[in-house]
């Protein structure tokens, strides 16, 4: 299992339901904690995808993200339900709104996204929120949020070995 959070309450909870043996397996989940998001998904499915930078990561393994508020019920169904054999890229997210989405996520404003572009701001933001809804991301502060959380655990991803490991960091990743 690998469980990544910054949430010293959050890790003691994941801890006591793996003792009490509420998962069915765990050593084979990864729990990403994004506050206030959570990503739960089988760690053989991610790495076997052989993600080579983290944007690619974001956006494929968002169908596996889910509200960190939910009940321990929900929370231990999403664990033990969500064993997804094969993700993709949404379907109906387009080039040019990957291509804006990835600009973002390195660092690029919408502005100077258009100059690249050579289009309008507005088309910056049209493809900007195309991407969002269709990634069921509501709005540019929560895929934010998203974005620091992949760049930041991506050292720590890049050397999960299967066992069981819990990363805690008060000051954040």
């Amino acid at each position: 299992m690998l469980l990544i959070s910054n949430d010293q309450f959050f890790v003691s909870g994941v801890r006591e339901l793996i003792s009490e043996r509420i998962f069915y397996s765990s050593c084979d989940l990864m729990i990403l904690d994004a506050s206030p998001f959570i990503y739960v998904f089988d760690s053989y499915w991610f790495f076997s995808q052989g993600f080579k930078e983290p944007f690619s990561a974001l956006i494929i393994c968002n169908d596996f993200l889910y509200i960190k508020g939910i009940d321990v019920g929900g929370f231990i169904n999403a664990v033990n339900d969500n064993r997804k054999e094969a993700m993709s890229i949404p379907k109906s997210i387009t080039v040019s709104e990957v291509k804006v989405l990835r600009y973002i996520f390195n660092g690029y404003k919408d502005k100077d996204i258009a100059k690249q572009f050579n289009c309008s701001k507005k088309t910056i933001s049209s493809h900007k929120i195309k991407a969002l809804n269709k990634m069921r991301i509501k709005n540019t502060r929560v895929f934010y949020t998203l974005v620091n959380f992949w760049k930041t655990s991506w050292p720590i991803l890049g050397h999960a070995d299967g066992k069981v490991r819990f990363y805690y960091n008060d000051e954040g990743l």
